[in-house]
């Protein structure tokens, strides 16, 4: 058996390990797996990556409550959070219109991510207290990933409707991807795209901030002495041209 100390210590390398690994394969996946996966196998298939990591997770723990079974589920199921889940549940959002986006959105990100937190961390002490151990609180958890399939299975179909409908009241290419993307055609996209030209063929060039457009000043030096007919204008101290 390992004493006070030792016990510290040993769990507070595996902790650093488990991290360690969560962290190094998270920058992997999202540097080099999630584009990809995203481009060939679309959201369909991005967003059920999650639910069945954690499906096998739990069902490997639940048939063998050992550590490193866990140790190993738990590395993948958070790396995959971290990089691909994180960026298909904000993939969801993209058809929605700024409304969504501002009301609804901010909402999910907030109170209900963190309530989810704390109803997890309440079903962890009622199992602990109750004693029932890693096999079924792994037993619940696979139950739990189930109903996050059939929620997630529903989720796609809805969305693909929203980007439609969208789509169709954008009118074209150019507004129902717009629409698509979250804005509704009504006025200028965001970023100021719908504004007056800035030089080119498209129109004069807009002056700058705080600069007024007004005529240019009469030309100076050689170009004044044609302008008169070869002789220059004398022009006193105080600015006025003499008799």
């Amino acid at each position: 058996t390992l004493s006070e100390a030792e016990t510290g210590s040993y769990i507070s390398q595996q902790f650093g390990r488990f991290f360690l690994g969560v962290n190094v394969l998270g920058v992997f996946l999202q540097a080099v797996v999630v584009s990809r996966l995203v481009k060939y196998g679309g959201l369909s298939v991005a967003f059920f990556v999650l639910p069945v990591i954690a499906l096998f997770d739990a069902s490997a723990v639940a048939a063998l409550p050992a550590l490193g079974v866990l140790w190993w589920g738990k590395t993948f199921e958070n790396a995959t959070d971290y990089s691909v889940n994180n960026t298909v549940r904000n993939m969801l959002w993209l058809p929605t219109t700024s409304e969504m986006k501002y009301r609804a959105k901010q909402a999910v990100d907030t109170f209900f991510v963190r309530m989810g937190d704390v109803s997890s961390g309440g079903v962890v002490f009622v199992l602990a207290s109750l004693n029932l151990g890693v096999r079924a609180m792994a037993v619940l958890d696979g139950l739990l990933v189930l109903g996050w399939l059939v929620l997630a299975w529903a989720c796609l179909p809805e969305q693909d409707r929203l980007r439609d409908r969208l789509a169709a009241e954008g009118g074209g290419d150019g507004a129902g991807g717009a629409a698509a993307a979250g804005w509704g055609g009504g006025g200028p996209p965001p970023g100021g795209g719908g504004g007056p030209p800035r030089g080119g063929r498209g129109g004069r060039r807009a002056p700058a901030p705080g600069r007024r457009e007004g005529p240019r000043p009469p030309p100076r030096g050689g170009a004044a002495v044609r302008a008169t007919g070869g002789a220059a204008p004398r022009v006193h101290a105080r600015g006025r041209r003499a008799d």
